[in-house]
């Protein structure tokens, strides 16, 4: 009972079990996305150090979060968090370089991977290398398809995507595309089968 007599309800604080991960960015703009446990609103803080000074809160209850932080500066580091009414989630690992002004050209990292999500050693191997060799900033992860073995669903994704890379979805900005497998093995069979009602495109 609080002071007053009255019941004080019991507030589950959200868990955070899929990303933060990164996709559509550009010059003055980005998308940070991540999946709660539970319903809960959205709040991203960011800024160009580690004292952020810039947030975005949407009110919103929802597992399935996605923030847009648009008025950023050109190939320009940003840090930032994610949560709730607290923070979830939010430390140096958590950035990202935003794209080059259009018409600027400027050294570019690109990490390229196909046919990769099947949870093996190798996949573990080419990850660990490719983490070890780069220490300068990636600023794209283009994925060539087959993402995910062996029929693209959502929990194919969490154990082999998701799960596997939690430490490079915070900072490489995604640009994917499907493959045969991420339309359930069967979408490449025929032409009818080519729909957006598969894992891939809600992720």
């Amino acid at each position: 009972l609080t002071a007053c007599g009255q019941s004080k309800k019991n507030v589950t604080e959200p868990v955070i079990t899929r990303g933060a991960y990164l996709q559509q960015v550009t010059p003055t703009s980005i998308v940070i996305r991540w999946r709660t446990d539970v319903p809960a609103k959205s709040k991203v803080t960011y800024g160009k150090n580690l004292q952020y000074g810039q947030n975005i809160f949407v009110t919103d209850l929802t597992t399935e979060h996605i923030v847009q932080l648009i008025g950023l500066e050109p190939a320009t580091k940003y840090f930032y968090t994610i949560g709730s009414d607290n923070i979830l989630q939010g430390d140096s690992l958590n950035h990202f370089l935003t794209a080059p002004a259009h018409g600027d050209f400027v050294p570019t990292r690109v990490w390229v991977t196909g046919d990769f999500g099947v949870g093996n050693q190798t996949q573990k191997d080419v990850r660990d290398a490719y983490k070890n060799y780069s220490s300068q900033t990636t600023n794209l992860w283009i994925w060539l398809g087959d993402n995910a073995y062996a029929s693209g669903t959502d929990q194919e994704y969490q154990n082999y995507v998701f799960d596997m890379y939690p430490e490079q979805l915070k900072k490489y900005p995604l640009y994917p595309t499907p493959g045969n497998h991420d339309y359930g093995n069967v979408g490449y069979q025929s032409t009818s089968s080519l729909t957006t009602n598969f894992s891939y495109y809600s992720i």
